[in-house]
Formats: C-alpha cells, sequence, structure tokens
C-alpha cells in the first residue's frame, strides 16, 4: 500500500479464507478472525538543504564570476545578476566584493562572497557575540558583529545567513536577531571576513526531570 500524505495509520490482520482462498470457513466464532490494531507513523519528506559556490577567474579585473548550486531552485547575485539561474557565468569589470545567494524548497544556502581586484583593505579583524549564550531550547537570541580591515563580510549560523554592509573597511556594530524556535541544541555562529573566520557558541541549557 502507498501512503500518499504523512501522518499515523492503523492496521491489523485477518485471515478466514478456506484452503482454496475463495470464500470463507464456516466456523463457531466469526469474532476471533483477526489480530490487534498496530499503527505506523508515516513522515513527510524533508528537502535537503541547498549548497552553492562562488569564484573569480582571474582574482584581478577583468574578471569571470562562476556560480554553481545543489538542491536550488533560483540564486541572486549581488554585485552582478544571474537571471535567477542556478548555475553559469558573468563577467565583471569593476573591483569589489560580489556575492551569491540561492535557495530551494530545503531553505537557503550560506550566502558566498569573492573580492575582485586588488583589496582596498587589509588586517581584517572580526568580532562576533551571543546574547544571551546560555538559553532554554527555542529562545531567541540576538548576534552581535563587527570587524575593521575588511573588503566582505558574512555571518552564518542557524536562523541567520547574511552578507555585512562594509563601508570604509569597517562593519559598523550590528545585530541580527535568530527567531524563537530556531535554536534546539548547541548552535555555533561565525563571521567571516576576507577569509578570517571568528565564532561564538549558543548553549541549551539541559533540562531534568525527576523521578
Amino acid at each position: 500500500y502507498t501512503f500518499s500524505t504523512p501522518g499515523t495509520y492503523y492496521y491489523r490482520l485477518c485471515a478466514d479464507l478456506n484452503s482454496s482462498w475463495v470464500g470463507s470457513v464456516t466456523e463457531s466464532n466469526e469474532g476471533n478472525n483477526c489480530g490487534a490494531w498496530s499503527s505506523i507513523t508515516v513522515a513527510a519528506v524533508v528537502p535537503p538543504t541547498p549548497t552553492c559556490s562562488l569564484s573569480a577567474n582571474p582574482p584581478g579585473v577583468p574578471s569571470t564570476l562562476t556560480w554553481s548550486s545543489t538542491n536550488a531552485t533560483t540564486c541572486t547575485g549581488g554585485g552582478f545578476s544571474t537571471g535567477g539561474a542556478t548555475a553559469g557565468t558573468a563577467p565583471v569589470g569593476t573591483a569589489g566584493s560580489y556575492t551569491l545567494s540561492c535557495s530551494g524548497a530545503g531553505g537557503s544556502c550560506p550566502v558566498q562572497s569573492v573580492t575582485v581586484g586588488a583589496a582596498a583593505c587589509s588586517n581584517p579583524t572580526p568580532t562576533i557575540s551571543a546574547t544571551p549564550a546560555r538559553i532554554h531550547a527555542g529562545d531567541p537570541v540576538t548576534i552581535s558583529y563587527s570587524a575593521t580591515g575588511v573588503n566582505s563580510c558574512t555571518i552564518v549560523g542557524p536562523g541567520v545567513s547574511k552578507s555585512a554592509t562594509v563601508a570604509s573597511c569597517s562593519v559598523s556594530p550590528s545585530t541580527a536577531l535568530v527567531p524563537a524556535g530556531t535554536i534546539q541544541t548547541q548552535a555555533t555562529y561565525t563571521i567571516t571576513c576576507d577569509g578570517v573566520s571568528k565564532q561564538t557558541i549558543v548553549n541549551v541549557i539541559p533540562q531534568f526531570q525527576e523521578f
């Protein structure tokens, strides 16, 4: 039997046939031909999470951006146009930072970033923290971040995937809200700026049951 929708279903086995598998057996008790009811749970198929990548070749201008993805239905470029395609190439002639984000039925991939041309900033120094850093499962959390000496930064973790706004080689102190219900187990949030990464961890307070 093929189940068309998820849910809990019940079944039992019954037997009341003769040796020719036709008709029924004449008997004094017709109420004892079936076994007990059992249940079976059919779970919904969880779509896979998209992945994506972005690269530039050569690293100087002019350059060609190449992007690809898996399990995505559309991709969007920052600083260039993908036309919604999930893979492809695009020429660029201006130095700067370019980003890529892709999404599908299973959500979105972490934002990808690449810098084309000579780096205008050096000595990347990112910072990131979580408030509170210790929560009950499902509590909301605020992720705070900033950076200096950077060309581009991304912040990723459960419930967060974004590119930071960079101005004059800096990311001003900013925040990202992790919605309630997102964090159920220990979660890690990472800021990556020009290849330099920093992390902060949110721990979940264990629950105890007296017995």
